[in-house]
């Protein structure tokens, strides 16, 4: 018989389209449509997922600073402590209090950008130190990217075979348009990203100012501090001025998948990622896509997409350009990024782990 099974995130948002919330979202439905765990899902009040049976949910109180996280914490803690032992899936840190003495946890991580210049820890190594006993006391750590997994390995010393890679997924109503004919597009170049300075915004507009011809340009994201800077140069650029850029906080999974189908080409001049989600929903819909030449998108893009050096203002226009101008745009198979056979491969992944061998157990 299965072992009970927790899925857990007090960074789960119900109410914003983002790549952990898919996530999250999938893992869920997984759990449900597989009939084969008795479950619970850990939230905070107000995210209730609505795919989830309201039985099945618990509300962990919410945060909204760092204090009110540590009472979040501790609530969690405490709920944990009071369920029967099982498999938990988690990507909330810190750890609750005493749960690896009763569950048996995989911890999901999606990068080690607190080894970056672009982390959000604010206390340097310690907060490395930290994360890495965060990582090393799970049963396994699961991760989006080969890429990741092997950062992990060399950053927190953790063996490859505690890694799991479990890649990011795109929803199958992701498609190409069944009829474009006379459908026009909605922008030239769409990009999708929070306004933070690794996803690099500020590079894009100023490759821009150097193109031949006006675009018209579509970015979609929440501020994380970056957005006013980058206004600012667009309203006192004179090239920009005459270009059509778009700036929208957020969209529903309807409208964004349109934007996709009608765009020209997507682009991400991303200086840092875990993976790169946008890439492959893009791709699904049939858009040709520009990107950095970091090596996590040659991970899960490979030959199908435009790459530039995202540091150089003039790589980024020119390429862009070229994938503008391409008569047989590069395409990408994204047929490994289903998420069907990525949850399965998972919850057999963590199952096999969790479980003892019946070789083990006569033993």
């Amino acid at each position: 018989m299965p072992p009970n099974f927790y899925l857990v995130s007090l960074y789960y948002d119900k109410s914003r389209v983002t790549g952990a919330n898919k996530r999250f979202d999938e893992i869920g439905k997984c759990l449900i449509n597989s009939g084969r765990w008795d479950f619970l899902v850990f939230v905070t009040e107000g995210n209730e997922p609505d795919w989830c049976p309201r039985d099945r949910v618990k509300s962990v109180r919410p945060y909204h600073s760092k204090a009110t996280r540590l009472l979040s914490w501790l609530h969690l803690s405490w709920m944990l402590l009071r369920t029967p032992s099982g498999i938990l899936y988690s990507d909330f840190q810190p750890v609750p209090i005493g749960v690896d003495w009763i569950h048996t946890r995989f911890q999901l991580i999606h990068d080690l950008r607190n080894w970056t210049g672009f982390g959000r820890g604010g206390l340097g190594r310690l907060t490395q130190a930290f994360q890495r006993k965060q990582l090393t006391s799970a049963k396994a750590v699961v991760t989006v990217s080969e890429f990741t997994a092997d950062d992990i390995e060399e950053k927190c010393g953790i063996p490859r075979d505690r890694i799991l890679v479990s890649y990011n997924g795109v929803n199958p109503t992701y498609q190409p348009l069944s009829d474009p004919a006379g459908v026009s597009a909605s922008c030239e170049i769409l990009y999708i990203a929070t306004f933070e300075s690794r996803k690099n915004h500020l590079r894009l507009v100023q490759a821009l100012e150097l193109m031949e011809h006006p675009c018209r340009v579509t970015l979609v994201g929440r501020d994380l501090g970056h957005r006013k800077t980058l206004e600012h140069y667009i309203q006192n650029s004179h090239k920009l001025a005459h270009m059509n850029i778009q700036i929208i906080d957020a969209m529903d999974e309807n409208a964004l998948l349109r934007l996709y189908q009608t765009a020209r080409l997507f682009v991400s001049p991303s200086l840092f990622e875990g993976f790169g989600m946008p890439l492959i929903e893009a791709a699904a819909c049939g858009v040709p896509v520009a990107c950095s030449d970091i090596k996590v998108f040659r991970e899960i893009m490979g030959d199908g997409a435009y790459y530039f050096d995202p540091e150089n203002i003039e790589d980024i226009a020119t390429t862009l350009e070229t994938a503008l101008k391409a008569d047989e745009p590069k395409r990408k198979n994204i047929e490994r990024f289903r998420w069907t056979s990525i949850t399965e491969k998972l919850f057999t992944e963590m199952t096999d782990r969790a479980l003892p061998s019946p070789e083990t157990v006569s033993n």
